[in-house]
């Protein structure tokens, strides 16, 4: 496990720490109030060519990558997904006249008896990739063992990326989508037992379309608990505070070369940082299922953030430390239960789930890989796969 300084580097001075409601700032004389409209910066028009072509050409490098790590041949030459293997195309794939351009890819596990017509739960998988590269079908690895392993349906969800389509547009996307799914006799869907979860930035439109589903169909309790792999959740936090927050040995985390470049693309200028369904780490707890399970990479920058949005959820009273699982086991006074310890290094607490991946960056069971440490990765996603199998069944459908 990497260390972790005993204190913050002196320039996070400058940023005063988050309180629990993720509303005020604590300085060192008295709180003082984020501002209310905290928006994205105004660029100027040369800036704002630089960030797209800077996009464009970061889109059609991973497309190209993604595009080698699937031929025949060359492929056995290259990095690849710890779980490449595992990548089988769905048991069919679907479109709704409402979103024509976004496939649906369906995986019906191998178990399942079609004629017995019975219902299954539901598990929406939104693929990740910046708002911006990406398809369904890079979760295919995922989709189809979650399915067979856990005998439930899983349909991953499409959207149009970023910067042609610009925050709220994926939202809209998914929200139509997932009615029109909901709404279709032809699948064998268990409406009672409906879930929803994403990786990185498809975590962030993961809890925004909860937040959505809940405001617009509060009486029927549509989702019933959602998974938020290294989500993408405050837009207010600054960079040179996500950095400072990292294990001092660490190294350098790439991300922090294409996060200002990402968000521009994904959100308009001028657009408001502090709306929960932008910063999803401000949400308010009623607003989302009542089952939440977020993970986090510890090496990721943006790990601090989604271990502080847990701990908000989970009702904590004390405000995350940097070490571990400590501030969520110190979280318990004034007569409540301490959260219970779980998995590699996580807890559970009020309906929430937290679970940090140790000495991983962000990604890390999705990012093309060495053959050499995809075995080590492999073995750990496994587990941690597992877990949120066992979660939904037990939990979240429980």
């Amino acid at each position: 496990m990497a260390s972790y300084p005993k204190e913050p580097p002196a320039y996070m001075a400058a940023f005063p720490p988050l309180d629990n409601d993720l509303k005020t700032a604590k300085g060192p004389s008295k709180p003082s109030k984020l501002p209310d409209r905290l928006t994205t910066q105004r660029n100027s028009l040369l800036q704002r060519l630089y960030y797209f072509i800077f996009l464009l050409l970061l889109k059609a490098f991973f497309s190209t990558i993604i595009f080698l790590t699937r031929l025949p041949y060359i492929k056995d030459y290259l990095p690849a997904q710890p779980f490449a293997a595992s990548a089988k195309p769905p048991t069919f794939t679907k479109t709704y006249a409402i979103r024509p351009g976004l496939e649906t890819r369906v995986f019906v596990p191998s178990a399942y008896n079609t004629e017995s017509g019975r219902p299954l739960p539901l598990y929406l998988s939104i693929h990740g990739g910046g708002y911006a590269f990406c398809s369904a079908r890079f979760d295919d690895e995922f989709a189809h063992p979650f399915a067979n392993k856990n005998n439930i349906l899983v349909i991953s969800l499409s959207y149009r990326s970023s910067p042609f389509h610009r925050f709220p547009s994926q939202i809209h996307d998914l929200v139509a989508v997932i009615l029109e799914i909901l709404s279709d006799s032809t699948l064998p869907i268990d409406r009672d037992r409906v879930a929803i979860g994403g990786f990185s930035c498809g975590a962030n439109l993961a809890l925004a379309v909860s937040q959505v589903l809940k405001s617009t169909y509060a009486d029927t309790n549509l989702i019933k608990g959602v998974v938020a792999f290294y989500p993408v959740c405050n837009y207010t936090t600054p960079l040179s505070v996500q950095l400072a927050s990292r294990p001092e040995d660490s190294g350098s985390d790439p991300l922090a070369l294409v996060m200002g470049v990402l968000a521009w693309g994904y959100l308009q200028q001028g657009a408001e940082l502090t709306d929960p369904l932008v910063s999803t780490a401000l949400a308010e707890r009623t607003m989302l299922p009542n089952k939440i399970f977020v993970v986090g990479c510890e090496l990721d920058l943006m790990c601090h953030d989604a271990q502080v949005m847990a701990e908000r959820f989970a009702g904590m009273e004390n405000k995350s430390s940097m070490n571990g699982i400590n501030g969520a086991l110190n979280g318990a006074v004034n007569g409540e239960a301490k959260a219970e310890v779980v998995g590699e290094a996580g807890w559970q607490r009020n309906g929430v789930r937290w679970e940090m991946v140790l000495d991983q960056p962000h990604g890390f069971d999705q990012t093309p890989t060495s053959r050499s440490n995809g075995y080590v990765v492999r073995r750990r996603a496994t587990r941690l796969r597992d877990d949120v199998g066992q979660w939904l069944v037990k939990e979240a459908w429980g």
